[in-house]
């Protein structure tokens, strides 16, 4: 499938973040940027990969369908987990990702170290924490 086609395929079939919290810096990766982020991460060759703070999921499909592998879709808002998993299931990808409803942490989370190949995830947003 051609670049621009996958992009529009996640434009159409990955809903936005309804109603997005902006204390969880929840926000829509524009579809191109989501492909060329997966299409960076597939010349890892991963089998097994994973999205951090995947929302309703457009890295972690887009890293399936250029992949192949396994994606572990992990975000803290469960309401987003019949969005993302109705998305796979629309491009044909849902036997390969995961939705884990958990917070992830620096040195923590549902992955257990090692447990991945490569990981895909959208930038924080927000300047680094006074003090912190």
């Amino acid at each position: 499938m051609r670049l621009h086609r996958l992009a529009a395929a996640l434009e159409e079939a990955v809903p936005r973040i309804p109603k997005p919290r902006l204390d969880l810096e929840q926000y829509t990766t524009p579809a191109e940027l989501a492909v060329r982020l997966a299409l960076y991460a597939s010349r890892r060759r991963p089998r097994v990969a994973a999205d951090l703070g995947a929302g309703t999921c457009r890295l972690a499909v887009a890293t399936a369908l250029l992949t192949g592998a396994r994606v572990a879709a992990v975000e803290v808002d469960g309401r987003l987990a019949p969005l993302c998993l109705a998305a796979a299931e629309r491009l044909g990808v849902s036997g390969l990702v995961d939705f884990i409803a958990a917070r992830v942490s620096w040195g923590t989370g549902p992955l257990a170290p090692g447990s991945v190949d490569v990981v895909v995830t959208n930038p924080p947003f927000r300047g680094p924490q006074e003090g912190g």
